[in-house]
């Protein structure tokens, strides 16, 4: 009996139930609650909105044209002057896509509908009786919390890869441009929207409310779009009246000039120099008042900046988008020369020459606006949006890890 007791426990088959099954690797269980997150996501109608919203705008982006006789659209002639004897095809589709595909599209509209879609992630995680079951296993919280915070991130990737992709092939097919540099698109719009995501994790994770964390977020995104727009308003003024006040004092010195001249002079003209003396004088109050203005601008454009120093840069992240496409993938900047090339042909009336000019004063304050923004380091927009998308994350994962479920 002994004999055949222990030739039973010496099978494989006893050593099979007695042992202890090998629990599954971590990148394996990684793996596998991103696939959940994956499938959970698609499963919901948002998504695919999304991406049939993108579809849309990338076949208005293909619909549009330029030839001789102006720019069309589905084949009608929307706008004459703008034809491709002032603006040829490859400089005119790379200009759609840096100044209306990207920051009207992906900057805002794409952005908000990813917030939509993404805000229910944790607020769903969280309710009762799916958090229980993810509990149960042998799954650290923090690994649970960056798991699906990576989900959102990958859902925008993909909406943005597709768009990115469908743009290309635009480019090349109708623009004759292949360019490798637009897909700098994806890493710039996904590290703008990770700023989102993270406010939108951490209200998610305090308020277990999808409306909640929407709303607030959209509110959080304006006040940064506000403070940020305050400050480079103050200084883009800052600048003009620099720039008004150094003609003046150009100006005075040029009176001054023709004073001495005036004053050395054989014959004496009274009438002159009086005139040019009240030019010095207009000119000196000018500069005493533009003195004046730019110190309190000065001073409430440093308090903007201070306001703002924290803050993500959202809008400033996405300007570094129209820089690197500049840059690397030969987008148009703007220039004088194309400007006027493009507003040349008219009718020779005042209403044509007022809008020419209304048009030269809206680009010299983009050229201004952009001159600014150029002058803003990329280590100073992308450290400090960092450091204060780390420590939101860190935030809504010490509440997600400390919270009693």
């Amino acid at each position: 009996m002994s004999q055949l007791q222990t030739t039973t426990l010496d099978t494989p088959l006893a050593y099979a139930a007695d042992a202890t099954p090998t629990p599954p690797s971590v990148a394996v269980q990684t793996l596998a609650l991103l696939y959940d997150a994956y499938r959970e996501l698609n499963h919901k109608k948002l998504f695919w909105l999304t991406l049939g919203l993108s579809g849309l705008v990338v076949m208005a982006f293909a619909a549009v044209g330029i030839g001789p006789g102006g720019v069309t659209f589905f084949g009608y002639t929307l706008l004459e002057n703008f034809n491709s004897n002032n603006f040829p095809p490859p400089t005119f589709f790379k200009m759609i896509y840096a100044t209306i595909a990207v920051p009207q599209w992906l900057g805002w509209l794409g952005a908000m509908l990813a917030l939509v879609s993404t805000s229910s992630i944790f607020p769903d995680f969280l309710s009762a009786g799916s958090i229980d079951l993810y509990l149960s296993k042998p799954i650290s919280r923090v690994r649970l919390f960056f798991t699906k915070y990576v989900m959102g991130l990958l859902f925008v990737a993909l909406q943005v890869t597709v768009f990115t992709l469908a743009s290309y092939v635009i480019l090349g097919v109708r623009g004759g441009v292949w360019s490798v540099g637009i897909f700098l698109t994806i890493p710039i719009v996904l590290l703008f929207f990770s700023y989102l995501w993270s406010i939108s994790a951490l209200i998610g994770v305090v308020t277990r409310s999808t409306i909640a964390s929407i709303l607030l977020t959209l509110l959080a995104w304006m006040a940064i779009f506000g403070v940020t727009a305050t400050e480079q308003t103050l200084d883009m003024f800052r600048l003009q009246k620099t720039t008004t006040m150094a003609g003046t004092v150009r100006a005075m010195e040029l009176a001054d000039k023709q004073l001495a001249t005036l004053n050395t002079a054989t014959t004496r003209d009274d009438s002159a120099i009086k005139n040019w003396e009240f030019q010095k004088a207009g000119r000196q109050t000018e500069v005493a008042e533009l003195r004046g203005s730019i110190s309190t601008l000065t001073t409430f454009h440093n308090i903007a900046w201070w306001a703002k120093f924290p803050l993500p840069k959202t809008s400033e992240t996405i300007d570094l988008l129209r820089r690197a496409l500049v840059r690397f993938a030969d987008m148009p900047a703007p220039t004088e020369e194309e400007s006027s090339s493009a507003i040349s042909v008219n009718n020779g009336n005042d209403r044509t020459a007022n809008r020419a000019q209304h048009r030269r004063e809206r680009r010299d304050l983009e050229s201004a606006a952009h001159e600014i923004a150029d002058s803003r380091s990329i280590p100073m927009v992308l450290g400090t949006s960092i450091v204060f998308e780390s420590l939101i994350l860190f935030i809504a994962c010490w509440i997600f890890c400390r919270r009693d479920y």
